[in-house]
């Protein structure tokens, strides 16, 4: 546990995911929530244990065992589920308790529950509709009212009523064309401008997730002209040759407006100046939309003229990570089957900022999720990087 303690602070993560404390594990620390389980079971213990065992080869059986419990926990709670996700996360289940009794473990109620989930999974839809998460803060709150036991039995059918409410509410406003009334489309589009959305923790994994728009518009507004300024060579070539096909090379505007961030299907993405923990990203590669991990350098609103119309469009420039050599990924991919982890190249820069690798140009729409990351030093002393996909939406490592 000191070591992954250790390694803890150097693994970075989006601002949206829940923070694990440096002292996870210790007593005192106190009993971690459940949000912080979910959170160091599925993202910092399985990248530390990759960096700790990866050159074990003792450890190897017991690094598998653990991504077993990873995948299931990962699989179970996605945000889209079938008959085949339910089988696979059994599988990956029923390996991870054959693991425990063979190394002496007891099994508890807890273990025969959760071999029952892929009986709700088709049944119920996915885990995040009906999981336990609101009633355990419902449950903190009503321990600090004094009920005077005047209402045994009301009070828990009140909640019980509450929460399928929310839940039905919830998957009703998650689409992006919600079956609803159009007062009720109305008042969600106000609330959504008026109030902050979550940014952090449990509330910020579970909140709706709007469509990632081809076009890639930033609320649909326009560019602020008064905001513009003239983009760099790099940068300009770079749009320039991904727009060849679309327009004119002549016609193609030199002026755009730069942004620190941008808010991509509900959370936030930043260039590295502004926010280094949200601009480590997977996103789809233009020329055949393979996932490939990068770091974000610059993002800004380009206009252009199309058909008689101006299009807004909003575009990211990122250092695309470069892998690592073959012989350094085979212990990745002989590890297990689903694992989303892989090694690749960087270095520090002389101003103490690390380098991911080539510069490339997408539309918004490419951005996939963001990654963790842990940079090191392999055997031979060269700096390499280990990356993690955290996929919000839940078809790639989900959390």
């Amino acid at each position: 546990l000191d070591q992954i303690r250790d390694l803890i602070p150097q693994i970075t993560t989006p601002g949206w995911l829940g923070r694990i404390a440096t002292d996870w594990g210790s007593p005192g620390h106190g009993t971690p929530k459940s949000d912080e389980w979910r959170t160091a079971g599925t993202i910092h213990l399985p990248v530390a244990l990759l960096r700790m065992w990866a050159d074990k080869p003792e450890r190897h059986e017991d690094l598998r065992w653990f991504l077993d419990l990873t995948t299931a926990v990962q699989l179970a709670t996605r945000r889209s589920t079938s008959i085949n996700r339910a089988n696979e996360y059994q599988q990956y289940l029923r390996r991870y308790l054959h693991g425990m009794v063979d190394r002496g473990f007891n099994l508890v109620p807890n273990h025969h529950a959760a071999l029952h989930l892929p009986e709700f999974l088709p049944e119920f839809g996915p885990a995040r509709g009906w999981w336990a998460y609101p009633i355990e803060r419902q449950v903190g709150l009503l321990q600090k009212i004094n009920t005077n036991n005047r209402f045994v039995g009301e009070m828990e059918s009140t909640i019980l009523e509450g929460h399928h409410r929310s839940a039905y509410l919830r998957s009703l406003i998650s689409t992006s064309a919600p079956p609803t009334a159009s007062v009720l489309r109305e008042t969600l589009a106000i609330a959504r401008t008026a109030l902050a959305e979550p940014t952090t923790g449990t509330l910020a994994t579970d909140a709706p997730i709007g469509p990632a728009d081809s076009m890639s518009f930033i609320h649909g507004r326009r560019v602020d002209h008064s905001k513009t300024v003239r983009l760099q060579p790099g940068d300009y070539n770079l749009l320039l040759d991904l727009l060849r096909t679309e327009i004119d090379p002549k016609a193609l505007n030199p002026k755009a407006q730069p942004l620190k961030r941008v808010q991509h299907m509900g959370v936030s993405f930043a260039i590295e100046d502004t926010s280094f923990d949200n601009s480590n990203v997977l996103f789809r590669r233009t020329r055949d939309g393979v996932l490939v991990p990068g770091r974000i350098t610059n993002i800004f609103v380009h206009e252009r003229k199309k058909d008689n119309q101006r299009l807004s469009e909003t575009f990211v420039v990122l250092e695309r990570f470069i892998r690592a050599e073959a012989h350094e990924q085979l212990f990745f991919r002989s590890l297990h089957p689903d694992l989303q982890a892989l090694l690749y190249h960087t270095h520090t820069r002389s101003d103490g900022t690390s380098w991911g690798g080539e510069k490339t140009i997408i539309r918004l729409s490419q951005v996939k999720c963001h990654i963790a990351t842990l940079p090191f030093m392999n055997k031979g002393g060269e700096e390499r990087l280990l990356t993690w996909a955290i996929d919000r939406v839940g078809d790639f490592a989900a959390v």
